[in-house]
């Protein structure tokens, strides 16, 4: 099976997550990497000081498991591409295209 990390919260790794499981179904594993728990829909908050709209947010591992995906709280700080040909790098290190790096608490 294909392991697949979507690196990012916003609009695009989620409709990346969607469309994933829509054209490839269960042939690949994915995983939701995010530095916030929530997603935001942040075109209302231009609103918010008229008291016309509320910014809203959903839970980011709920939008995952509903697409059948993992989420990790978590943020991607570096990424390398695959390795092709015979100057592979390591098999551990060629088997994922990003990894996720934590942060220590207090730090940005």
């Amino acid at each position: 099976m294909t392991r697949v990390l979507v690196a990012g919260g916003g609009v695009a790794a989620l409709e990346a997550i969607l469309a994933l499981r829509d054209l490839a179904e269960e042939r690949v594993s994915i995983e939701l990497v995010a530095p916030e728990p929530q997603f935001w829909y942040r075109p209302l908050a231009v609103l918010e000081p008229f008291g016309m709209g509320t910014v809203h947010g959903i839970e980011l591992v709920e939008i995952a498991e509903s697409c059948g995906a993992g989420f990790t709280l978590d943020a991607v700080v570096s990424s390398w591409p695959p390795a092709h040909g015979r100057n592979a790098p390591s098999t551990a290190r060629s088997r994922s295209a990003a990894r996720p790096t934590r942060r220590r608490s207090g730090t940005s």
